[in-house]
């Protein structure tokens, strides 16, 4: 089992970017998920309740990568936007 925990800090003068954070977390749920589940994708979006085929879509637009299974972002953050 993965624990994964959260910190924020925010405030009026000082606000975050919600959907970057988000994005964020998602990511280290992906990951902890494709470890757990040994680089089975299937069992690993089973474990966070989502379809094979979104994990793998989110897996390409987070460009996350399991070569080796070693899972890891492959360009860096922030991920590029979708094509139109």
């Amino acid at each position: 089992m993965q624990k994964i925990t959260v910190e924020l800090e925010f405030s009026a003068d000082r606000p975050i970017d919600l959907s970057a954070t988000l994005e964020k977390l998602e990511i280290s749920c992906m990951t902890a998920a494709l470890k757990e589940s040994r680089g089975v994708k299937a069992h690993a979006a089973k474990m966070l309740s989502i379809l094979r085929t979104t994990f793998m879509f989110k897996m390409q637009r987070y460009e996350i990568s399991n070569k080796g299974h070693r899972y890891c972002l492959t360009k860096g953050w922030p991920p590029r936007p979708l094509a139109a």
